[in-house]
C-alpha cells in the first residue's frame, strides 16, 4: 500500500477527505502520499494546499477533492450541495488543481534545474468527488482526470494509472519527448524537500497520542455486542487479538455488580487478574476477580495444587467436593487456555443453576491457545455446545493494533488478529542480529529516538519468550541509562527503568511500544502463536529483532502467499 505522510488523519476531517485517504491507502495503490500539502509559492496565493499529493515512480499527481452531495455550476459560479442540503460556494476544483499542480512544478525547476530528472518527471493533477456523480461537461473541464462515485471506488488504483497515462501522453505531444520513470533515490530527494522528516522526532509522542485517540472511538463494535449479551443468558464470544474482549469482558462485569448480583472474573494469567480486581474495584463479597489457581486452590486440601496444570488441578477438585461460594454470573477471560471439560465441570458448582443453565460469558481467541491442547479445547468447544446452547458472537474489528502491526503480524505469522481498522501509524521496524552486542547497538538506537521524542518509558514493554536470564539481554542491567526492570507485575513499572516480560506473562496485555527479542524461529506451530502474541501485544510501534540464523526461516514464510493457517 502506499506510505501516508502523515500516517494518520484528524479525526474532525472532511469526510470526503478521509474516503480518499482510505482509498489511497489501500493494498492496491503503491507510492507515496502527502496529505494537505503547503504551497507557499503559489502563482496566486499567499498560501496555498494541496490535498493530496501522490508520488510514485511514474511521477506526481496532485489531488484536488471536493466533497458535497452535489456539485454544480449556475451562471458561472460553483456551487456544493452537502448532507443537509445546504448550499455553499466554492471554488472551480479544475482550476485549483491546475494552479497547485503549476506552482509545484515551477518550485521544482527552481530548486532543481529544468534539465534534472526530478522537475523532468510525469507531473499532473486530477479532481475527486467521492461523495457525488459529476455531470459537468465543457471544454475548460478536464474530465479525463476526473473521478467521482459512479465510478468503481475499490478500484481507485486503476485511475491513478489512467491519469499518468493521460499526462504522460501530454509529456509526448506538447514536450516532444518520451516520459521518465523516478528512480527510488529521487523519490526520496522529493520526499525529503516537500516534507522532510526533520521533526519526525519531536512529534512522536504527539503522533501516538493521535493514534490513541482513534483507537478510543473505534470500539463501536465491542459495545454493540453488549446488547446481545443482554439478551442471552450463556455466551460465547470469539476473537482475534486486539478485538476487545477484555474491554468487553470489564464492561460486563461493571453492570452485573451495579445491580448487586456476585461475579466470578476468571482468567488464566494473573497479570490480567491483578489488572481487573483493580480497576474493578469491587468489594471481595460482591466480586472474585482472579485466576483458575486462585479460585480452585482455595478450596484444595494440599498447597501442592500451586504445582498443577489447570486441568489437574480441575481433577483434584471434582476428587474432593466441598461447599463453595457461589455466584450468579460468570465470566471467563482467556478462556481457549480452560478449554478442558474438567474445567468447566468444576465451574459448576461456583455457578448458581449450573453451568448449564446459569448465566455466564466466556471470551476466547483460538490462535492464542498457548497451554492447552487442540483436542481438549475441540472437545470441551462440543461439550459446551451441547449442554449448555450458548449464543456465539463473533468480533471481527481489530481495535488495537494499527494496520501496519495487523497486517505484518498476519504475513509472518499466517494468522489474522482480527479484520484491520483504517487506523495508520508507523511502519514495523524488522531487523536481525548476530550477536549480543548488534543487539544492543540495534535497542539503544531506536530506544534513543523514541525518548528524544518524548516517549514515557512506561509505554515500552521488551517482550521475549526467554526469562531475561536466559534471553540475548542476560547480564544487562540497563539501556540508554535506564534500568532494565525484570517485571513480574504490571503494577510495578519503577520510575527510569524498561520493563521486560516474558511473552506468556503478557499475554492479554497491551502496551504503546513492543520491542519483541530473541526470536529464534518462525515455521514452527509453537513459534508462530508466540510470535503472534508477542507482535499483537503493541498497540502503535512495534519492532521486532530476530535472531540472524532465523533469516532463512522468515524469508520463506513471507514469501508464502498461501492462505493464513489455522492453529487448531
Amino acid at each position: 500500500m502506499a506510505k501516508m505522510i502523515p500516517s494518520n488523519i484528524a479525526n474532525n476531517t472532511p469526510i470526503s477527505e478521509k474516503m480518499l485517504f482510505d482509498w489511497l491507502s489501500s493494498d492496491a495503490v503503491h507510492g507515496f502520499v502527502l496529505h494537505s500539502l503547503t504551497q507557499k509559492n503559489h502563482a496566486k496565493k499567499s498560501i496555498a494546499e494541496i490535498d493530496f499529493l501522490y508520488i510514485s515512480k511514474r511521477g506526481l499527481l496532485c489531488i484536488e477533492i471536493k466533497g458535497g452531495q452535489s456539485i454544480f455550476r449556475e451562471s458561472g459560479q460553483w456551487y456544493s450541495v452537502d448532507r443537509n442540503n445546504n448550499k455553499h460556494l466554492i471554488k472551480n476544483p479544475f482550476l485549483q488543481a491546475q494552479g497547485c499542480f503549476y506552482s509545484l512544478r515551477n518550485y521544482l525547476i527552481d530548486i532543481y534545474g529544468s534539465a534534472s530528472p526530478e522537475s523532468k518527471a510525469t507531473m499532473g493533477f486530477a479532481v475527486v468527488f467521492p461523495e457525488c456523480i459529476f455531470t459537468g461537461r465543457g471544454n475548460d473541464l478536464l474530465t479525463e482526470v476526473m473521478f467521482d462515485c459512479s465510478q468503481n471506488m475499490k478500484d481507485f488504483s486503476a485511475f491513478l494509472d489512467k491519469c499518468f497515462n493521460y499526462w504522460d501522453g501530454v509529456v509526448r505531444e506538447k514536450q516532444s519527448r518520451q516520459p521518465q520513470l523516478l528512480t527510488d533515490m529521487q523519490i526520496k530527494k522529493l520526499l525529503d524537500l516537500l516534507r522532510g522528516d526533520f521533526a519526525v522526532v519531536p512529534s512522536m509522542s504527539l503522533e501516538m497520542q493521535h493514534i490513541d485517540q482513534q483507537f478510543l472511538s473505534l470500539t463501536e463494535e465491542q459495545f454493540d455486542a453488549l446488547e446481545t449479551i443482554s439478551l442471552n443468558d450463556r455466551i460465547i464470544i470469539t476473537g482475534g487479538a486486539g478485538s476487545g474482549k477484555t474491554l468487553l469482558a470489564i464492561e460486563i462485569a461493571r453492570k452485573t455488580i451495579a445491580m448487586n448480583k456476585k461475579v466470578a472474573f476468571i482468567c488464566f494469567n494473573r497479570n490480567i487478574a491483578e489488572s481487573v480486581k483493580q480497576i474493578l474495584n469491587a468489594p471481595d463479597n460482591i466480586c472474585f476477580a482472579g485466576t483458575y489457581h486462585q479460585l480452585i486452590g482455595h478450596y484444595l486440601p494440599s498447597d501442592s495444587s500451586a504445582w498443577l496444570n489447570a486441568a489437574e488441578l480441575a481433577e483434584q477438585f471434582l476428587q474432593h467436593p466441598c461447599d463453595v461460594e457461589k455466584y450468579d454470573f460468570l465470566i471467563v477471560d482467556e478462556a481457549q487456555d480452560l478449554m478442558v471439560v474438567a474445567i468447566w465441570e468444576t465451574m459448576d458448582s461456583f455457578l448458581r443453576n449450573g453451568m448449564e443453565k446459569g448465566k455466564w460469558v466466556l471470551f476466547l481467541d483460538p490462535h492464542q491457545n498457548m497451554f492447552n491442547t487442540a483436542e481438549n479445547y475441540d472437545f470441551a468447544m462440543e461439550y459446551l455446545k451441547e449442554i449448555c446452547s450458548p449464543a456465539i458472537i463473533p468480533l471481527t474489528i481489530n481495535c488495537r493494533n494499527t494496520e501496519q502491526i495487523g497486517k505484518l503480524t498476519t504475513k509472518m505469522t499466517k494468522i489474522s488478529p482480527a479484520k484491520h481498522l483504517k487506523i495508520l501509524g508507523p511502519d514495523v521496524t524488522v531487523k536481525s542480529y548476530a550477536s549480543q552486542k548488534e543487539l544492543l547497538k540495534l535497542l539503544k538506537a531506536e530506544l534513543t529516538l523514541l525518548l528524544s521524542g518524548g516517549c514515557s518509558p512506561n509505554d515500552i514493554v521488551i517482550l521475549s519468550k526467554y526469562r531475561i536470564e536466559n534471553s540475548d539481554l542476560a547480564n544487562v542491567k540497563s539501556l540508554c541509562n535506564l534500568s532494565l526492570n525484570n517485571a513480574e507485575n504490571i503494577h510495578d513499572f519503577p520510575v527510569n527503568s524498561l520493563n521486560y516480560f516474558t511473552i506468556q506473562s503478557f499475554k492479554g496485555l497491551e502496551s504503546k511500544i513492543v520491542f519483541l527479542i530473541d526470536i529464534n524461529g518462525f515455521e514452527a506451530l509453537k513459534n508462530r502463536i508466540l510470535n503472534y502474541v508477542a507482535m499483537t501485544r503493541a498497540q502503535i510501534l512495534l519492532f521486532v529483532f530476530y535472531r540472524e540464523d532465523t533469516q532463512n526461516e522468515l524469508t520463506k514464510l513471507m514469501e508464502d502467499r498461501s492462505n493464513a493457517i489455522r492453529t487448531l
